[in-house]
């Protein structure tokens, strides 16, 4: 599966790549070897010294991400997975009313608890 999955059928995709013309080609160079998975240090052991719960948004067609979150959720019980269905990496674009949702009923429950 592509990481993108179906982005390129999406009815925003013309905007999305007009709007990632317009950015600067060093600094996505800079940004795609810093965030570089194989640059970053392995942060799995730390996730259960975190004082909260860990919110962990992932598209329900994004298969790599996906078995990371289901994976990460049976290690590490602080984690909440949210899936976000008829969606591959870009969950907000590809479905924004499911992602702001989501995103909104997160923050409700965060000023509920903290």
């Amino acid at each position: 599966q592509a990481l993108f999955g179906d982005i390129k059928c999406h009815s925003k995709y013309p905007t999305l790549i007009q709007e990632r013309l317009k950015q600067n080609k060093d600094e996505l160079i800079k940004a795609f070897i810093g965030l570089s998975i194989r640059n970053q240090p392995n942060l799995y052991p730390e996730l259960n010294h975190l004082p909260c719960p860990i919110q962990y948004i992932v598209g329900e067609k994004d298969s790599k991400y996906k078995e990371i979150a289901l994976k990460l959720k049976k290690e590490y019980p602080k984690i909440n997975t949210h899936i976000i269905t008829n969606a591959s990496h870009n969950t907000h674009i590809e479905n924004p009313t499911q992602f702001r949702s989501t995103l909104q009923e997160i923050m409700k429950n965060w000023y509920t608890h903290y």
